[in-house]
């Protein structure tokens, strides 16, 4: 059962914490068999939610550990890895826990999904938690990714987002009409305003932190940070699987390296194929690349070396290196 591992840790605490997060899997696995009833679904969300940051805030262990960063950056797998390793510290993993979180989950409703993420349910409680504990002890860990890289696979994610359908007849994504639609829709500047604001809007606002005021190692791939009582681990996903192991555990005073669990990986899932295809498929003029890694946010994470491997991947000249 996905629960057991958190039904787990919410045992040790206490029965009654462990008793209402079985209900709401139970609730959940039950939508599996009837995905009609939306009303089920949503309950069984709202309650596991609830639960889930009621658990983490009760300061049973400190610091509280937050997987929070855009969406499609790594953040399953490190959450599977932690929960695999018996990590003892409530792990929670929002998206959203400002005031965007109500313009996201509009957006997710305006396009007719027929139930939102939890990541949604999870940020709403989260946030209301965040305001009634000031000062309570979190480590943060956020990844970032190739922002072209980042588009493709959160369209794979959230096709229904997309400005066209791209479905076939099948209702499978059609590699053609995909990457035809990117090669369109990522000239415009506005298809990276979510990525390119993401830290100000979000972990600015929330814990204080600047990172575009903070020296980040490009070589190195990762940096951590304080402020207060919290602490802060920034990895770009590339280095994940080489440095993150280490850097994980180092930052998290686990006493070996984090054995990563690969989960919600878009090249291992149902879509592989046609993912795969769009990759392959994919050209971008070195005009555009050159825009794209012009920001404030692909120059501070991502050296001259990196862009360069990019914008020749996305061009389709990878031998031009």
């Amino acid at each position: 059962m996905k629960g057991a591992p958190l039904l787990w840790k919410a045992g040790k605490f206490g029965y009654d914490y462990a008793y209402k997060l079985y209900l709401a899997t139970l609730l959940t696995g039950l939508f599996d068999f009837f995905s009609g009833y939306k009303p089920a679904y949503q309950l069984a969300m709202h309650v596991k939610a609830r639960i889930e940051t009621g658990y983490a805030f009760s300061g049973v262990y400190i610091p509280l550990v937050f997987i929070y960063q855009m969406g499609k950056v790594g953040s399953s797998t490190i959450h599977k890895s932690l929960l695999d390793a018996n990590f003892p510290n409530p792990i929670l993993y929002p998206h959203y826990l400002t005031q965007d979180l109500a313009r996201y989950r509009d957006m997710f409703s305006k396009a007719q999904m027929s139930v939102l993420p939890y990541h949604i349910y999870l940020s709403h409680y989260v946030r209301k938690a965040l305001a009634s504990h000031s000062g309570f002890p979190c480590k943060v860990i956020s990844l970032v990714r190739d922002p072209i890289a980042l588009l493709i696979s959160n369209l794979f994610e959230n096709p229904e987002f997309a400005q066209e359908c791209l479905s076939t007849d099948s209702h499978k994504i059609d590699p053609n009409r995909a990457a035809s639609y990117l090669e369109r829709y990522l000239a415009y500047s506005y298809a990276f305003e979510h990525i390119n604001e993401w830290f100000d809007r979000e972990l600015k606002q929330v814990f204080g932190l600047d990172v575009f005021a903070e020296h980040f190692p490009i070589d190195q791939g990762y940096a951590t940070y304080k402020r207060g009582d919290n602490e802060f681990l920034i990895m770009r996903l590339e280095d994940l699987s080489a440095k993150g192991p280490d850097a994980i555990a180092n930052f998290l005073d686990l006493k070996c390296p984090l054995e990563l669990k690969r989960a919600n990986v878009r090249s291992e899932s149902d879509l592989a194929t046609a993912y795969q295809a769009v990759l392959s498929k994919i050209r971008l003029s070195p005009q555009i690349c050159e825009k794209i890694y012009s920001s404030r946010f692909a120059q501070h994470f991502y050296g001259t070396d990196m862009i360069a491997r990019f914008t020749a991947w996305w061009t389709g000249n990878p031998d031009s290196l």
